[in-house]
């Protein structure tokens, strides 16, 4: 069974630009070095670490 693992174009569309930003900026606060990558993931956008 072939299972297609959304691209980043996909997971954006998805979830908006607002929240994908802000999970952008949470995943490189909690996870910088993407460890957790597997499936759906969003990658961390360092210059958007303003949640505090």
């Amino acid at each position: 069974m072939n299972r297609r693992i959304p691209g980043k174009d996909v997971l954006y569309d998805a979830y908006g630009a607002e929240r994908y930003n802000r999970l952008a900026a949470l995943k490189a606060r909690f996870d910088p070095s993407n460890l957790f990558r597997l499936n759906q993931n969003i990658e961390p956008k360092p210059s958007l670490v303003a949640l505090r």
